[in-house]
């Protein structure tokens, strides 16, 4: 299911040029939800193992849907901008070295939604989880 999750995302992101970030963000969200994935129970309590940034966005009121939506947009936004630049100069962002694919965007979506406390249907087979 992850490898399916990051497939969804890079095709959202290769057919949807047009709209923005924030937009492309709730698609990305709906079709994970619609695909079975999770959100995070909060009803008893926030668990202290996720990514710190989602648990301070929980303790602060942000629901897990609302967080995931941000995150991605946030991610696809700086993507674009740096991949955009390097295209007029490749000698932009010079201290940018994550790999600019589409694919590798989604990858880090998907471990991006993980931290989060989101979960694939079926819960994480070993054999997904990147070493």
């Amino acid at each position: 299911m992850i490898n399916e999750a990051a497939a969804i995302i890079t095709r959202a992101i290769q057919n949807s040029p047009t709209i923005g970030p924030s937009k492309l963000a709730v698609v990305i969200v709906g079709e994970l939800l619609d695909l079975g994935w999770t959100l995070p129970d909060l009803s008893s309590g926030i668990d202290r193992d996720l990514d710190p940034l989602a648990v301070f966005a929980y303790e602060a009121g942000h629901t897990p849907r609302g967080w995931a939506v941000r995150t991605i947009s946030i991610h696809i936004d700086t993507w674009a901008t740096v991949s955009a630049a390097r295209r007029q100069n490749p000698t932009s962002f010079p201290i940018w070295r994550l790999d600019l694919s589409v694919e590798a965007l989604a990858t880090r979506l998907v471990g991006h939604l993980l931290d989060g406390g989101w979960s694939p249907p079926g819960g994480l087979v070993d054999a997904e989880v990147p070493a």
